[in-house]
């Protein structure tokens, strides 16, 4: 079912749109104001992993919607650079800024979409909810007569209730390294996942509780798909993705406490290796291979997918092992010896 939603904002007395798709089994609600997916949930269920949303006062401009829950970085996954900024350019690009458009197709599908005026790129969106499973599929049009480089970088951002310090992120994330804004030499920086050195000793990356936890760490998926899931086994929940790892060659682990608690978790992939400007991007070139920014020429349209899930959880689950797609079938393994194998339909494969 789809479903236009209006409600007043306290703060700005303006209409607030949404998009709502039902399965009947689990609801997806997508924020216009940004395009951002703000609420994914179990039917019957409140519990949204999905809840977090940006400080305005974390240099958010006034007017424009804010990052929230799943939101894309188009054209670039960092800042903009000076001159960039007194342009307009936002951080993450405008597509978490924009006011997106939306129209039915059958029940259970519908299609978004954005222009992005300063980047010259048009996104379209078209999603497909099968139960508790969504196939995303995104269109990056360049609108200009002229050829550019950009990124495209995925943000699902987990919140509280759900985020807590029993949360475990598992991926198949495999050589990473650790992001540092004065530096861009990953080689020198290397660990594999999931552990990463701290002060001479190896922090485990799985679990959120311990503030000696890096705040942005990337790592290389080096396998046909790439997956990330997170977990709260005292809430008996996991939300998930899975996709083609040539189009997303990259994952994020983004992470903030407050307060001593897990305020923020990113479950980022994306086609960017470095969280900077454009031109450290092009002066790096590559980082293990893969190149730091993508190519589009002029007129041409470039396609991405992924699926996005929720599953009820059996009890003392331990974590993920795998994720893969087999046909339309989609197949998350436990870790540990119970080694329980949870399955759920998805619309088609990717």
């Amino acid at each position: 079912m789809l479903t236009l939603a209006f409600s007043v904002s306290a703060c700005s007395k303006e209409p607030e749109r949404s998009l709502i798709l039902e399965s009947g089994e689990a609801q997806l609600v997508f924020d216009l104001e940004g395009g951002a997916l703000e609420s994914f949930t179990l039917s019957g269920d409140e519990l949204n992993p999905l809840s977090w949303k940006a400080p305005v006062k974390e240099g958010v401009v006034s007017g424009y919607p804010i990052p929230k829950g799943h939101f894309i970085c188009l054209d670039r996954w960092g800042p903009p650079s000076p001159g960039e900024k007194r342009a307009g350019m936002f951080t993450h690009g405008e597509a978490s800024r924009m006011l997106w458009k939306s129209e039915s197709l059958r029940k259970g599908q519908a299609r978004m979409s954005a222009e992005l005026s300063l980047a010259g790129l048009e996104i379209e969106r078209s999603i497909e909810l099968l139960g508790t499973v969504a196939l995303v599929q995104e269109k990056v049009r360049n609108v200009r007569p002229l050829s550019r480089l950009y990124n495209f970088v995925q943000h699902p951002s987990l919140g509280a209730p759900f985020l807590d310090e029993n949360v475990i992120v598992d991926c198949n994330g495999g050589r990473g390294f650790r992001q540092n804004e004065k530096a861009m030499s990953p080689e020198s920086n290397e660990f594999m996942w999931p552990y990463a050195p701290v002060n001479r000793e190896e922090v485990d990356l799985r679990r959120l509780g311990a503030d000696r936890v890096p705040h942005l760490t990337s790592f290389l998926v080096e396998e046909e798909f790439g997956w990330i899931t997170a977990i709260n086994p005292e809430k008996r929940l996991l939300i998930g993705y899975v996709w083609r790892a040539e189009e997303f060659p990259w994952i994020h682990m983004w992470r903030e406490p407050k307060n001593g608690k897990p305020w923020a978790r990113g479950l980022e992939f994306g086609t960017a290796p470095l969280h900077r400007e454009a031109d450290v991007l092009h002066q790096k070139g590559s980082v293990w291979g893969k190149p730091a920014l993508r190519f589009i020429d002029a007129g041409e349209t470039q396609r991405f997918s992924y699926v996005n899930f929720l599953m009820r959880l059996p009890e003392d689950f331990e974590g993920v092992e795998s994720v893969r797609l087999d046909g339309d079938t989609l197949r998350v393994v436990e870790r540990g010896n119970q080694a329980r194998e949870l399955i759920a339909r998805t619309p088609e494969t990717l």
